[in-house]
């Protein structure tokens, strides 16, 4: 049972919200998402291991503007409470389910790009940085690794130990049915 609430009780996004804002970008025609912060630790290891005060949603931009997609959540209820475009815009509905939308834009190559900070280089996902993971029985996909970041991001092994490094990659020990090339993208929502 995860019991942990962290600093402040009232936000919680759980596994039902996930599957909600899912389903919310792929209706509006984003195919191409990604899970990642604390619900991509989690959808990885498999299971809900904390109560989750936001997620993270890396979002393929490429083909479809971004205002798309926010438009999209704001009939579902959802605001805009800041907004650091183009590295990321923190939405919030109903006072306590906070989403932050990560905009990557990809390459002929198939690399990914997200905006940094102002001044700051860009993060670059290599198209081996995607795989899948389960979120309430519901896979999703999953950004593994990024490169030149400067922040510091949760790594685990499918033994669910978890540390911390500045930039991380998924080490041999993640099982390969897991890991799957950002062409493919993660599957459609059913």
């Amino acid at each position: 049972m995860v019991t942990d609430v962290g600093d402040d009780a009232r936000w919680n996004v759980s596994a039902a919200d996930v599957g909600t804002v899912l389903g919310i970008a792929h209706r509006a025609g984003f195919d191409r998402v990604w899970i990642a912060g604390g619900w991509g630790v989690d959808a990885l290891v498999g299971h809900q291991t904390r109560i989750h005060s936001d997620l993270d949603l890396a979002v393929d931009v490429t083909q479809m503007a971004l205002d798309h997609l926010l438009q999209a959540f704001g009939r579902h209820g959802y605001g805009v409470e800041a907004d650091w475009r183009p590295s990321r815009v923190a939405l919030v509905a109903g006072g306590a389910r906070q989403v932050d939308v990560h905009p990557i834009v990809f390459d002929a190559q198939g690399t990914g790009w997200q905006a940094n900070v102002e001044g700051q280089e860009q993060f670059r996902y290599p198209e081996d940085a995607f795989a899948q993971g389960l979120i309430d029985g519901r896979v999703v996909g999953l950004p593994l690794w990024r490169s030149n970041c400067d922040s510091t991001m949760a790594t685990f092994s499918a033994n669910a130990t978890i540390t911390t490094s500045p930039c991380w990659k998924p080490s041999s020990d993640v099982p390969a049915p897991r890991r799957r090339a950002a062409r493919g993208g993660p599957e459609k929502c059913r």
